[in-house]
């Protein structure tokens, strides 16, 4: 009889004790889930895991362009930087040789030292480097720019354009920055005319006697720094501050995207949140009905027994 009570009772009660222990795991885990605000295990529980795979990586990504970004901004303004202190060197020089060209024959005594610092100060801004790179060697920044232009030779007046003194290339690279932002990258270096012209004016002026205020390598000195002054300087720095204004636009729009991809994040972790919260209560429904089963059999088998 013992054995034909289990057979009807014990079994049933036996399958419902198991059903109960798998719900109570499946709570356990579901409780773990929501502890960590989503799934503890990857992205095995989240409905759209393709989404948030391809938005965390669209997020690295984010952060390596704006890095990229940075430090090409950096580099552009260190350019620029160096470019006004080469207009400056321009501005003491064609000021001294306005002065030498107007003044008396005896007051310039210096004048070939004061054109030897001048060249000794270009050489220093030219072979400037940031974080290793020259500004002003073109697309070969792991060279200096131009030799020590001090022991450059001496130009007769009338001299054209001369850039042997230049060590780099004047090769130029575009960059995508993003789908609305591209950069040229070099396009002012050492031989741009407004550091050619005064190289040049320097060089000119080694030759020129400063006590004569008609000296022709005098008045061609100052006509080409004149010409840097005016013109060239100008376009220099407005070419090499244009893709300032280009990686700014481009970092502009970085936070932006950056926040609509953890937006698109956040909702995928809420979502699978919700999930989770809604089958945990699911389970504890199944657990209540197992565990009323449960009762339910046990009180028919303990009538069964008593009437046994």
């Amino acid at each position: 009889m013992l054995d034909i009570v289990k057979q009807i009772n014990t079994t049933p009660t036996t399958v419902q004790l198991s059903r109960t222990k798998e719900v109570q795991e499946r709570i356990h885990e579901l409780k773990g889930n929501l502890s960590s605000g989503g799934s503890p295990d990857g992205y095995s529980k989240v409905s759209n895991p393709g989404v948030l795979i391809s938005t965390s990586a669209a997020l690295t990504s984010l952060d390596s362009s704006q890095n990229d970004c940075n430090s090409l901004l950096s580099f552009q303004q260190f350019t620029v930087t160096q470019l006004l202190s080469v207009k400056a060197i321009n501005v003491a020089f064609n000021s001294l040789l306005a002065q030498a060209a107007t003044s008396n024959p005896t007051g310039f005594p210096n004048f070939q030292n004061d054109v030897a610092g001048y060249l000794t100060q270009l050489t220093t801004v030219l072979n400037s480097r940031f974080h290793g790179e020259s500004a002003f060697s073109g697309m070969e920044s792991n060279k200096n720019a131009v030799i020590n232009l001090r022991t450059a030779s001496g130009l007769a007046a009338g001299s054209p354009t001369d850039t042997t003194y230049y060590l780099g290339n004047t090769s130029t690279t575009s960059l995508n920055l993003d789908a609305t932002n591209t950069v040229t990258l070099f396009q002012v270096n050492a031989t741009h005319p407004a550091i050619e012209k005064l190289v040049r004016a320097l060089r000119i002026a080694t030759t020129a006697n400063a006590s004569d205020s008609q000296d022709p390598a005098l008045r061609n000195a100052l006509d080409l720094t004149n010409q840097v002054n005016i013109t060239d300087m100008g376009t220099a720095i407005i070419q090499a501050s244009f893709p300032v204004e280009i990686i700014k636009n481009a970092l502009a729009g970085i936070d932006p995207l950056r926040e609509s991809y953890t937006q698109i994040m956040q909702n995928q972790v809420l979502d699978d949140f919700h999930a989770t919260l809604m089958a945990l209560e699911d389970a504890r429904s199944n657990l209540a009905i197992s565990e009323f089963l449960i009762m339910q059999e046990s009180r028919a088998l303990a009538d069964f027994l008593k009437g046994v």
